[in-house]
């Protein structure tokens, strides 16, 4: 992938960005400025694992944190004390936290105003860099791997999707078994780490085991496929390869079915 160099000039800045230097400041804090807080976050009335932090730095409009949050500390000044109110979109990352309310009684520590922000020789320098080009070609050396990764994914998802729909026959039952099993424990785990439900997620148990079994099916089915195809074009795997491939398979499950799982591959090579 040949990377624009604009793409290249923007992910410069960006970098540098993160290594602009910050000056304290008497006045109010503004979009832009950097403010050291301390914060206890509560839902309900009680604070909530992750929800607390200590002199945590953070920059008004980076939308670092939750929508909202940052809007209402514009104005404060170090030594202030604020209540912050926010709710948790609902797709965040943490489940358990999603959509609901919180409020954050937050202490404004200091406020610093973000000097001129400057991409050239010193700033590389500052990075541990010798120079400005040499952090051009890391950046572009990162956008190309990237860039790179995502257009492999995408023609791996559109080939995939093509066997899928080229290939029907119906796949081993234990190898799907062995799969959907694999997939449902981890579904599971997911969801007790989350603290959820299947009624969270607005389905319900017997919709998601047909889901996962369809996927199951679906993963084992193409594996076969993809491994005959292999065979006619000659494609060989060494030793080495098929056992990192068989632990990395086997890694998948809990620690207790691991060796079932190591000794099922082990005696069902197809």
């Amino acid at each position: 992938y040949d990377v624009p160099e604009s793409e290249v000039d923007d992910q410069v800045k960006r970098v540098a960005e993160s290594a602009r230097s910050y000056e304290p400041k008497s006045g109010k804090a503004a979009e832009g400025d950097r403010v050291s807080i301390d914060y206890v976050g509560k839902i309900g009335g009680e604070a909530f694992a992750g929800g607390a932090g200590t002199d945590q730095p953070l920059v008004l409009g980076s939308k670092e944190f939750i929508p909202g949050f940052e809007d209402q500390l514009i104005g404060t000044k170090a030594g202030d004390e604020k209540q912050v109110t926010v709710t948790f979109p609902e797709n965040y990352q943490a489940a358990h936290l999603a959509g609901k309310e919180a409020t954050f009684d937050v202490t404004v520590k200091e406020v610093s105003a973000p000097g001129e922000l400057e991409v050239n020789d010193e700033t590389a320098k500052n990075l541990g860099l010798e120079s400005l080009e040499r952090l051009r070609e890391i950046v572009r050396g990162q956008l190309e791997n990237q860039f790179g990764s995502m257009t492999r994914q995408k023609v791996k998802r559109q080939l995939l999707d093509q066997l899928d729909a080229s290939y029907s026959f119906e796949a081993p039952s234990k190898l799907v078994e062995a799969e959907f099993n694999n997939i449902w424990a981890q579904v599971n785990r997911d969801l007790e780490a989350a603290g959820r439900t299947f009624a969270d997620e607005e389905t319900t148990e017997e919709e998601a085991r047909a889901e996962y079994m369809r996927l199951a099916e679906r993963r084992v089915r193409l594996g076969l496929v993809l491994a005959e195809i292999g065979e006619k074009a000659g494609v060989t795997v060494s030793d080495e390869e098929l056992q990192r491939g068989l632990f990395e398979q086997v890694r998948r499950f809990p620690a207790n079915q691991q060796q079932e799982a190591f000794e099922f591959y082990r005696s069902n090579p197809e």
